[in-house]
């Protein structure tokens, strides 16, 4: 019987993504008028699952319309609303404050006063001590969302990377409060921390879907394998040894076929990696097969599951794998232990 020859797991040696650990360490919400701890930057899938949890994908070789708007009866008052473009201008220019705040905070020398005009006086202190907890300058990657609020103030969302961290994860999640000045700028009022642990929803979904895009290409780079596809650099940090293991299966007429159902969660952010781990579900004929298209021993049955480990690296214009190990092994599609909570829009 021929030795299990998973294509994941022949192309790539090891996966570089250390274990995810957890935090089960909650921190107050006490909003202060600056907060206790904090540093933050995937295509969302079609359907959006519980609040961590990505839309299942189907791999294979595979507008709701607005409902009338009510009428406003004669007798009411109209609604005020705020111009589009105006609420993004603002939204805009709060969270630049809310950034520059950050990274103010983040200099070597920062004072309370030297961000006076960026947040009030207790929240610069916080921003401060927070960006300083190593006794290290920090390296802070702010990542807000906004929403403009009816009484002009803008609430800010925010999983900012703070590296280096004393915390298991170097993300972590605070909401806050950017107040307009009588002079037209914009300053940052309050501060609330969350649990440590979170990805910002842009990087989420841009990973996610650049995932999913991977194994559909694998399943198209398998089946026929084709060593000379130019879009391997486009996919791979280093394609090396993925075009030597098709230029063996061409060589010997072996095709692989992928049919899954995946469940790709994020489970590391850093401002170096992402990492995701996968509990697929075998839905069609998956693994190797001859050239008389008969399956090769120990190609995984439909209904079991697949384990992946995949670590993807920013390129200059978009997320490429830097390693991938996948394994035909029981585990649980339902499980979101490892997950980080997903913040922002």
């Amino acid at each position: 019987m021929r030795p299990l020859r998973w294509v994941f797991a022949a192309v790539f040696l090891a996966c570089a993504t250390a274990a995810c650990n957890n935090d089960t360490t909650n921190s107050s919400e006490t909003t202060v008028t600056g907060p206790p701890d904090a540093h933050a930057t995937t295509t969302a899938p079609p359907t959006t699952l519980p609040a961590t949890t990505a839309a299942p994908t189907t791999v294979a070789t595979t507008v709701a319309q607005n409902a009338p708007a009510t009428p406003v009866p004669a007798t009411s008052a109209p609604e005020e609303t705020v111009p589009v473009a105006a609420e993004s201008a603002e939204s805009a220019a709060a969270m630049q404050a809310w950034t520059d705040a950050w990274n103010a905070a983040a200099t070597d020398t920062a004072t309370a006063e030297d961000l006076a005009a960026l947040a009030t006086e207790d929240v610069a202190q916080a921003m401060i001590t927070i960006t300083h907890a190593t006794g290290e300058t920090s390296t802070v990657v702010p990542v807000p969302s906004a929403t403009l609020n009816p009484d002009g103030t803008v609430t800010i969302e925010e999983c900012i990377l703070i590296e280096p961290t004393i915390h298991p994860f170097p993300s972590f999640h605070y909401t806050g409060t950017v107040t307009r000045q009588p002079d037209g700028t914009w300053q940052t009022t309050t501060i609330v921390p969350h649990d440590p642990g979170c990805v910002p929803a842009k990087i989420n979904n841009e990973v996610i879907a650049r995932y999913n895009e991977y194994l559909t290409l694998r399943s198209e780079f398998g089946n026929p394998p084709n060593p000379n596809d130019p879009r391997f650099p486009e996919i791979f940090l280093d394609p090396t040894p993925f075009v030597s293991r098709l230029t063996e299966m061409q060589a010997t007429g072996e095709t692989y076929q992928l049919n899954i159902e995946s469940h790709p969660n994020v489970i590391t952010y850093s401002d170096a990696a992402v990492s995701i781990v996968d509990c697929s579900l075998v839905v069609g004929p998956t693994g190797f097969f001859d050239t008389s298209n008969s399956p090769i021993a120990d190609n995984a049955a439909i209904g079991t599951t697949v384990y992946g480990d995949v670590t993807f690296v920013r390129s200059e214009t978009t997320w490429i794998v830097e390693s991938a190990v996948v394994t035909p092994r029981e585990c649980n599609i339902a499980s979101s232990n490892s997950q980080l909570i997903v913040v922002g829009q």
